[in-house]
């Protein structure tokens, strides 16, 4: 898999996608030799020497921890350093996802329409590439509003139906590890606003 033509880093990608499998779990421990499976299993071409350099590198830049359990050894973020890092991999999914989504327009679209808010995501069926011609747009905003006027007009020319679930961030920090649809909401995520101020809230509750 050549990222290199894809990815926003135009040098020395692998080492950035050396964290991607912090964006499941942003708060957990991963074993070093998880984290170069899911690097593999992404279908990233990388030696294992490869992964713990630039593991190490991290470390020492701070934004990994390193600690061992008997002979393995672990990771984890670093919160208040970890952040431009997460928050430039979270653009890179969404730009990538943009690029192959048959509605990239039309959500880009959307996002301007959405106002002053701390964070859009996308979530269900289009979010993972997997809508038909009936499914709707779901939207989830926090801390914002929206010209519901200009989203109707979009639903009229488009023929698609746009739902926008608003929600302050002290509901959804509430309900983040109670209600099961944030699980779904989490893992299909694609970031339309704002993708500092969805990793500011990542890093503070983890994964619902």
């Amino acid at each position: 898999m050549n990222l290199d033509k894809n990815s926003i880093f135009s040098t020395n990608w692998r080492m950035f996608y050396c964290l991607k499998p912090f964006q499941s779990d942003p708060l957990g421990e991963k074993y070093g030799l998880e984290i170069e499976k899911e690097i593999r299993d992404m279908g990233i071409d990388i030696s294992h020497e490869t992964v713990f350099s630039y593991l190490n590198h991290f470390c020492e830049i701070r934004v990994l921890n390193k600690h061992k359990k008997g002979r393995q050894v672990f990771f984890s973020l670093i919160k208040e350093n970890a952040l431009p890092f997460m928050a430039i991999l979270e653009q890179d999914r969404t730009n990538l996802f943009l690029r192959n989504a048959k509605s990239a327009m039309l959500l880009l679209e959307i996002a301007t329409l959405l106002g002053k808010c701390s964070f859009a995501l996308l979530f269900g069926s289009v979010a993972r590439q997997q809508e038909r011609d009936s499914s709707d747009i779901d939207i989830l905003m926090v801390d914002g509003t929206y010209d519901k006027d200009a989203i109707s007009k979009k639903e009229a020319v488009f023929g698609i139906k746009i739902n926008i679930h608003s929600i302050s961030s002290k509901e959804l920090a509430s309900q983040w590890r109670k209600e099961p649809i944030y699980k779904g909401i989490w893992r299909d995520r694609i970031v339309l606003k704002d993708n500092t101020a969805f990793w500011e809230f990542a890093l503070r509750e983890g994964k619902p």
